[in-house]
């Protein structure tokens, strides 16, 4: 009989013996030892042993398909084989246009592992080739725009960041660096930064975007690199400060773990290590010139997080990806109006939808998915009228790209 197989399952030969050990090395503090975090609110699961070596065998398989590149296939099935799982199910639900796959749950049950074996049998391999050479454009891009950015010295921003990069995980403009082989998520936000009231309410919401740059590929997300509308309009929001910023794996929601809200702790990415990245605190919604003059101080709650579906932005200065919808690297619009949860509540029936892709994505092309990881995940915010800036194009068409992902 074919086994499912799941967040926490373990080769029986394989467990380790030291269960909160093993698990410790991918969680933050405070987290329950022994047990992985699943998808869904409140889903964790201890380690449980399946007889065999199951769970090696997918992992093994994964990594000759092309999904789990750095695995040493040990046996537990941690996030690093979800993440393989899940993003094995999204190549061939959207690449290879078979839907009968599912969602992508990441639970490898008789479905995906036929697929799999579909795929061995007849010496199947992803072709991760983009579309173009996007990827080597924009990176060529980003290192023409830093030596634009170098010559800046007047701009109240970067002289902000550069007086204060020390005291943070943010980095000096002459330290940013855009090495082709490394993993890089760059957010562009609009250049009108006014949170417009109508009515009672605060709009604007989502209207960022985020290009990931993983393994010669270009991806595109949507989302919002601001404070949400509620937060926006107080006296002291925070904004990220323009500038490239160090970020690991980590977990968003810690805070709760332990309390009454404990259900909705679920992975993201963390600042690299305290005092975390440079903000700018302004007031009445508008990052302004002006409200650089009293310099940037540092945040360490300033996550990279999820935002539902798209219709909302829960940030309080944090960046976040919208659910809905993403451009992948084969230049298709991949809808997930039917997989992606818009809030917490629908998280039992559905994903965080195209955040998952994501954070899959960084998950099994990264050399070390461990919260203790030397390797961090290069993080640019940049302004949509940076992009100009870059002699011969960033290779980012903001205006094209938005109306892609709306």
């Amino acid at each position: 009989m074919t086994k499912t197989l799941k967040l926490g399952c373990v080769d029986a030969t394989a467990a380790p013996a030291d269960p909160g050990g093993y698990t410790a090395a991918y969680h933050d503090w405070r987290q329950r030892p022994g047990s992985f975090r699943g998808e869904a609110n409140n889903a964790w699961s201890k380690l449980r042993p399946v007889d065999g070596r199951p769970v090696a065998e997918l992992q093994k398989n994964l990594r000759s398909l092309g999904f789990n590149p750095h695995t040493n296939a040990d046996g537990v099935f941690g996030y690093r084989t979800l993440s393989a799982v899940r993003l094995f199910q999204e190549y061939v639900r959207t690449i290879g246009a078979d839907s009968s796959i599912g969602k992508p749950d990441g639970i490898a049950g008789r479905k995906t592992l036929n697929t799999i074996g579909q795929w061995l049998a007849t010496g199947t391999v992803a072709d991760w080739t983009p579309e173009d050479d996007v990827h080597g454009q924009i990176i060529d891009g980003l290192n023409r725009l830093k030596q634009f950015f170098m010559s800046q010295s007047g701009d109240a921003s970067i002289r902000a960041l550069n007086q204060h990069a020390a005291e943070s995980v943010s980095r000096r403009v002459e330290d940013w660096r855009f090495d082709p082989d490394d993993i890089h998520l760059i957010g562009v936000r609009r250049d009108d930064t006014r949170i417009v009231k109508r009515g009672n309410r605060f709009v604007r919401s989502n209207d960022d975007i985020f290009v990931l740059l993983v393994n010669g590929m270009r991806l595109v997300f949507r989302g919002s690199t601001d404070p949400s509308p509620s937060m926006a309009k107080r006296d002291d929001a925070a904004f990220l400060i323009r500038g490239q910023h160090e970020y690991r794996f980590g977990w968003h929601k810690l805070s709760t773990v332990g309390g009454s809200s404990d259900v909705k702790v679920y992975r993201a990415f963390k600042p690299r290590a305290l005092p975390g990245p440079l903000v700018v605190r302004a007031s009445g919604g508008q990052l302004l010139p002006s409200s650089y003059a009293a310099g940037a101080t540092a945040n360490y709650s300033i996550n990279l997080h999820w935002s539902g579906s798209g219709t909302s932005n829960w940030s309080a200065g944090c960046q976040v990806i919208a659910g809905l919808k993403y451009k992948n690297f084969r230049n298709q619009i991949i809808e997930m109006r039917d997989i992606a949860a818009p809030s917490y509540g629908a998280l039992g029936n559905k994903t965080r939808g195209a955040y998952n892709v994501l954070i899959d994505l960084i998950t099994v092309f990264s050399r070390d998915c461990r919260c203790s990881s030397s390797e961090p995940v290069c993080y640019t915010l940049l302004y949509e009228s940076d992009l100009s800036h870059a002699p011969g194009g960033s290779g980012i068409d903001f205006p094209a790209l938005v109306r892609d992902l709306s």
